[in-house]
Parts: C-alpha cells; sequence; structure tokens
C-alpha cells in the first residue's frame, strides 16, 4: 500500500513538472512570436522601400499631374502622337500588332529591340501614350515569359542611384521625364509631325565611351561599373543635353535595377 502511495505521489510530481515545462514554453512562444513578426514586417519595409513608385501614381503632386497630362492629352488629341504610331506600327510583327490591337488605348512613340532580360534578341521596350490615363508609360516584352509588363506597376525597379554617393538627382521617374520633355519638344513635334524625338531607347550590352555616354563623368549605382558588361536599356532624359539613365535586368529578383545616370550639357 505504501509503495503503491508513493508511485502515485511520483506520477502527480512528473504531471505537474511537464505542466510547467509546457506552461514555460508556451509563455516563451508567445513572447517571441510578435519579435518574429516585428523583425519580418521591418525586413519587408526596408525591401519596400528600394522600389521606385512612379511619379504618376504619386498622390502629392495632384496639380503638377493635372497640368501635365492636359498637355500631353492636347497632342493626342490633335493626331501627333497618331502620326508618330503610325509608321512605327509596320516595324512590328504581327504577334506586337495583335497586342496593341487588343490594347487600342496605347499610341506607340518609340521602340527598342534586343537582348534585355536574357540572350535572346527579340525583347522590346515600348514608349507608350495611354490615352486613357493621359500618362506616358513603358512597357518590356519579355520573350522568355512571352509577356508584356510595365515598369514600376507589374515589373518593379529599384533605384540604385539613391544612395550610390556621386551627386546624382533627377526629378520624377522615367515614364515621367519622358513625360516632360515632350511636353518641352511640343513646338519640334508640331513642327515635324510624324516624328517622334531626336533620341530613343537604346538597348545595349555593356556602357562605353561615346557619342552618347561619358562613363567616367556619370554616376554608377554600387557594385557597378563601365566593365560590367550586362544587358541594358538606355533612355535619354533630355533633347537639348546628354543625359541618359540606364536600367539592367536583375533575373534572380524578377525586377530591373536603375544603376546608372548622366545629367550634364555636351
Amino acid at each position: 500500500m505504501k509503495k503503491i502511495v508513493l508511485i502515485n505521489l511520483i506520477l502527480l510530481s512528473i504531471v505537474g513538472c511537464t505542466d510547467q515545462v509546457t506552461e514555460k514554453s508556451a509563455i516563451k512562444e508567445n513572447i517571441s512570436k510578435p519579435a518574429i513578426r516585428e523583425k519580418t514586417a521591418v525586413k519587408e519595409a526596408e525591401i519596400f522601400h528600394k522600389f521606385e513608385k512612379s511619379t504618376y501614381d504619386r498622390t502629392d503632386l495632384k496639380e503638377r499631374l493635372e497640368n501635365h497630362k492636359t498637355a500631353l492629352a492636347s497632342l493626342s488629341d490633335r493626331g501627333i502622337f497618331k502620326a508618330i504610331s503610325g509608321p512605327l506600327m509596320k516595324e512590328l510583327s504581327t504577334q506586337h500588332h495583335r497586342f496593341f490591337s487588343k490594347n487600342p488605348q496605347y499610341e506607340l512613340l518609340s521602340f527598342a529591340k534586343g537582348a534585355l532580360t536574357s540572350a535572346a534578341e527579340n525583347d522590346h521596350v515600348f514608349i507608350v501614350f495611354d490615352k486613357k490615363q493621359s500618362i506616358i508609360k513603358f512597357l518590356i516584352y519579355q520573350t522568355s515569359k512571352d509577356l508584356y509588363r510595365e515598369l514600376y506597376r507589374t515589373v518593379k525597379v529599384e533605384n540604385g542611384l539613391e544612395d550610390a554617393g556621386c551627386n546624382y538627382s533627377t526629378f520624377g521617374t522615367l515614364d515621367y521625364q519622358m513625360g516632360e520633355e515632350i511636353i518641352e519638344q511640343k513646338e519640334f513635334l508640331e513642327k515635324n509631325v510624324g516624328q517622334f524625338l531626336l533620341a530613343g531607347p537604346i538597348i545595349l550590352n555593356g556602357l562605353k565611351a561615346d557619342e552618347n555616354f561619358a562613363p567616367d563623368h556619370g554616376c554608377f549605382s554600387k557594385g557597378m561599373n563601365i566593365a560590367k558588361k550586362v544587358n541594358l536599356i538606355a533612355i535619354p532624359t533630355s533633347q537639348v543635353y546628354s543625359n541618359w539613365e540606364c536600367l539592367t535586368y536583375q533575373s534572380a529578383s524578377d525586377t530591373f535595377l536603375l544603376f546608372y545616370g548622366q545629367a550634364f550639357a555636351d
């Protein structure tokens, strides 16, 4: 009888200890979980802030954007963009014709073809005016994915020049900058109906010094330099000065990196 009582006491002691351990573990788990969630939230916020939001999507520039859109819409309403789009459409394949037929809100203003997101040389970059939203857009056609994507919205752009340490700055994302340049060159477009701006986008493999680029005086993002032969799209941001910004595709993250910029007079 004494043995039975002793055994029961031992069992009760073990159960009590197990309950205490379980309770302590539960308390510990409940304390650590919010910390993990907090760290994750901070990390996600840091990742989010690396990517650019199109200037057109900013809510703090309402009046400025309204004036900008009105000026672009005026050029479209007068048939100036249509006159540019017509001849360009004849240069496109049947596949791209189908895309623009299904999206009649787009007026094609310029395009470039080459190896941008892969070794295939059939990638395209299209600069279009969106008649529905009265804004300029950059559309990327990726051959490997057979997909049309919109810079800043359906494919993200990381601004590598923001903390490059070379005192480079411009106002607005590339789509907005292109819109501003079109408005600035309004008189040229009116006098030369059917022509786009003097310089258009270029797809290249690596940067080198030439009539367009002066890499020794431009700004590279961290880890990038003239020696790195990456596929890139170079976009002019001025028709008066030799100003360019360059993007390269990052396959690991399926994003674009703004890695080079130059803004100075010829």
